[in-house]
């Protein structure tokens, strides 16, 4: 929608927010990127801890926005709101794709805690498999490595549109570039016939040739 449609969030879920410090890409800090363009110039984001913040307030959280971790595991600072529903993780050492530098258990961690009663995230075809005889590990997935991928595709996108308008302004340069050339080589035609003309004493009639 061009981020210009204002859209009304959903409430009562659960959000894991993951963002790299050294991000250039969406800066932490937020304000706008130094990649990502947009119609009036770049696109610009809210700082990371402060998104995680509303979304919080979006879910019903009422307090203050926290200015500290909560905890520190890993590679990240915690931030953490309605009990764990809603969390931050700061990576400190990484940028753009902040998810690799921090564990898988991490990222699985926060998604059996929306699990009731501490549910297994494997399927149930493979509890009852492995109930009987030992079955292999399922694939952990994450909807994060999904958003990220989608908001990656997105930055390809706009960076394919801006490539074709530097293409289309250099196409128009050199037409234009052409078209001077074409000009000055008219004014250089116009000022010979204009030596031409002036070398004659006005009334007189140019010479004319017969071939006989």
């Amino acid at each position: 929608n061009n981020y210009r449609n204002v859209a009304s969030p959903a409430k009562g879920k659960r959000l894991l927010n993951i963002a790299g410090v050294k991000d250039r890409l969406v800066p932490y800090h937020g304000g706008p990127s130094n990649a990502i363009p947009a119609k009036d110039g770049k696109l610009a984001f809210v700082d990371a801890e402060e998104s995680t913040f509303l979304w919080a307030r979006q879910m019903g959280y009422e307090g203050e926005q926290l200015h500290r971790p909560s905890r520190t595991i890993e590679n990240a600072e915690v931030f953490s709101y309605l009990d764990g529903n809603v969390v931050h993780y700061k990576v400190t050492n990484e940028g753009h794709g902040a998810t690799h530098g921090i564990s898988e258990k991490l990222l699985l961690d926060f998604l059996e805690q929306g699990r009731p009663n501490g549910a297994s995230h494997r399927s149930p075809a493979a509890n009852k498999s492995e109930a009987n005889e030992p079955a292999p590990d399922e694939p952990a997935t994450s909807a994060v490595p999904l958003a990220e991928d989608a908001a990656e595709d997105e930055v390809n996108e706009e960076t394919r549109e801006l490539n074709e308008r530097i293409k289309e302004t250099q196409r128009e340069h050199r037409r234009f570039k052409r078209l001077g050339y074409l000009i000055n080589e008219q004014l250089k035609l116009l000022r010979e016939l204009k030596k031409l003309h002036g070398g004659r004493t006005r009334g007189q009639a140019a010479p004319l040739i017969c071939r006989t």
